[in-house]
């Protein structure tokens, strides 16, 4: 793992890579991880009390003022020891840490590391450390002698830019589709947006209309829509307010010169909610006046991944 900044040549080149880690400060909208797959933690294929994080690039800010930002990359998966489980519970945090000898650190590097949590009948997470990113959090049951992925909640942000000409986003998560969806459930079609969603800092932002076909009355549970990636999942389960309907119906008569003219008649909302869960699933739960065949708009919902 090392650090990189990349070389802005200024008139004075004294002290170059303090004042391009300033000057990039202004840039950054959000720390994190470059990509969706960077930095990904995960437990061992065989489940021990240990993580590993892979490789990839961040954009880390310096907690100091006038500090600036680091770019960390690692070209490999790292492995971290999990302590030891206690009697009862705890969350521990994974981080990405930049050490800089100019700001009182010993050595210029960059390390993944373990805070342990304090143990508790309901623990919550420790504070990250300073100059830090935080990657994922652990929940460590008691007595446990294994990490499983079940046990490890994603909350990496994605890094954006700002864009040097207004406030807005430079650098901007791409619209990901939902594919595949799950049975019963379709793309509404036509010149509609696609289901599909994307990331920004720390929410998550869904748009597009489903067809959603389950039978002439609906189920007492839900609906099924889509799973959502590892980086994707909030750590506990939040309700969508949503729109949903039967479309327009056109109605025709003949006036009196024996033309046809049709009128496009509104049947109005029906009743339902989106929903998401800590396991990424995303599901519809219909209401009573919800009937095969409708739509449901995923258009401006949104949900936190923290």
């Amino acid at each position: 793992m090392y650090l990189d900044t990349p070389t802005i040549w200024l008139q004075n080149r004294e002290n170059t890579a303090r004042i391009e880690r300033v000057f990039l400060n202004g840039l950054l909208a959000n720390p994190g991880p470059v990509n969706t797959e960077d930095y990904v933690v995960s437990a061992l294929s065989t489940p021990t009390m240990a993580v590993q994080v892979s490789a990839g690039q961040a954009w880390v800010r310096g907690s100091a003022s006038n500090q600036g930002v680091y770019s960390v990359v690692n070209d490999g998966f790292v492995t971290l020891t999990i302590p030891t489980a206690e009697s009862a519970p705890r969350i521990d945090l994974v981080v990405l840490k930049v050490y800089d000898t100019e700001y009182g650190d010993g050595v210029d590097q960059a390390e993944f590391l373990v805070v342990k949590g304090q143990a508790a009948s309901s623990p919550t997470p420790p504070a990250a450390p300073t100059n830090s990113i935080t990657l994922a959090r652990v929940t460590v049951g008691a007595g446990v002698s294994s990490i499983s992925n079940s046990n490890i909640v994603d909350v990496r942000v994605l890094a954006m830019f700002r864009s040097e000409f207004s406030s807005s986003i430079w650098k901007t998560a791409d619209w990901i589709p939902m594919t595949p969806l799950q049975s019963n459930v379709v793309a509404y079609g036509g010149a509609y947006q696609p289901p599909a969603y994307r990331r920004l800092n720390d929410r998550v932002e869904l748009t597009g209309l489903l067809t959603i076909n389950i039978g002439a009355v609906p189920p007492s549970g839900t609906v099924p829509l889509f799973t959502m990636p590892t980086a994707y999942r909030p750590a506990k389960v939040q309700l969508l307010s949503t729109v949903a309907g039967r479309g327009y119906i056109a109605t025709g008569n003949t006036t009196a010169n024996g033309a046809s003219h049709y009128h496009n008649l509104y049947e109005g909302f029906v009743s339902g909610r989106i929903s998401i869960n800590s396991t990424g699933l995303l599901y519809f739960q219909p209401g009573l006046t919800f009937e095969s065949g409708q739509w449901v708009s995923l258009e401006g919902l949104v949900y936190y991944t923290v």
